[in-house]
């Protein structure tokens, strides 16, 4: 049995926990529909960041745009203001970042 997609799966389901804690601090209104948009704006996000990944895109270009993209998503999904989404897709993208970083032995 070809079990290649288990690390990914951590992958992302680690991304998705740690992103939705950040953003949870961030507002903590309505916890279980917040974890859906969080789950949503990653499913969006973590498999583009994943391709760009194959293609050999500085990760920093990737993780700009990723973060980018999800306080555009967060923005929508929650009504907030774009200012406060980006603050929140920033930590939160930065700490999963740093997570998967220290992980993977990169640090």
């Amino acid at each position: 049995m070809n079990l290649d997609f288990i690390l990914p799966l951590i992958g992302f389901i680690l991304t998705f926990v740690l992103e939705y804690l950040v953003i949870l601090g961030f507002r903590r209104r309505q916890p279980l529909k917040l974890a859906g948009y969080v789950f949503l704006v990653n499913l969006f996000s973590w498999p583009l960041a994943q391709i760009a990944t194959g293609f050999a895109i500085n990760v920093w270009i990737i993780e700009i745009c990723v973060v980018l993209v999800e306080s555009v998503l967060l923005m929508l999904l929650l009504r907030m203001s774009y200012w406060k989404a980006l603050l929140m897709a920033f930590v939160a993208n930065l700490i999963s970042f740093l997570a998967g970083a220290i992980l993977l032995g990169s640090f």
